[in-house]
């Protein structure tokens, strides 16, 4: 682990492995993403806080998201006609923990998206390229939608009018001072490796 709070992906990965080794939960990525707070996003969620719209907030969390995770990307594309699905897909798929990883990072973007939108937010469909658990209800619970399995790809489904919406308490004025402080961090430490922040 780096002293300055950086863990790689593969560690991290094997962290959860010995997790549900321990536990005996199968779906111990999907509790960690539950428990997680937007606000550990730091600069990356206060951009998104303060964008004018969700596919402003959105953009910026495809743009900025390596200032806490280097292992992965967030991308926002068009699904079917009336619909888009915001992704997670980690650059290296043979990393230890892979299902759990994207457990974890599918249910925060779910996190985010009802700090967002509201609590009573719900995706569409969510789509998990693991295998099907034992244990579906946890899922079910947590996401609120039909949940695919084995899907290609790791992904919340959504209707695209939801991209318009405006983000309530948006301040145009402390979005251009943060994006000046990401700036500061990028060239503080470059993207370089695959890691995350704890």
């Amino acid at each position: 682990v780096d002293p300055d709070g950086w863990m790689s992906f593969d560690t991290a990965g094997r962290l959860l492995n010995e997790c549900i080794a321990a536990t005996g939960c199968p779906h111990f990525g999907l509790l960690l993403g539950r428990r997680f707070s937007p606000a550990t996003l730091g600069v990356v969620f206060q951009l998104m806080k303060h964008a004018g719209s969700l596919r402003e907030a959105i953009r910026s969390l495809v743009l900025h998201l390596h200032l806490h995770d280097r292992g992965g990307v967030v991308a926002l594309n068009p699904h079917g006609a009336e619909n888009v699905e915001l992704s997670y897909l980690i650059h290296h798929p043979n990393t230890p923990g892979t299902a759990q990883i994207l457990d974890a990072s599918i249910a925060i973007a779910c996190s985010v998206m009802r700090c967002l939108c509201g609590a009573r937010w719900a995706p569409s469909e969510v789509m998990l390229s693991r295998d099907r658990p034992r244990l579906v209800a946890p899922y079910r619970s947590f996401f609120r939608a039909p949940i695919r399995f084995d899907a290609p790809h790791s992904a919340l489904i959504f209707p695209a009018r939801f991209l318009d919406q405006p983000v309530a308490g948006a301040d145009p004025a402390t979005r251009t001072r943060l994006l000046g402080l990401a700036a500061e961090l990028d060239a503080a430490r470059p993207a370089t490796i695959t890691e995350l922040t704890i």
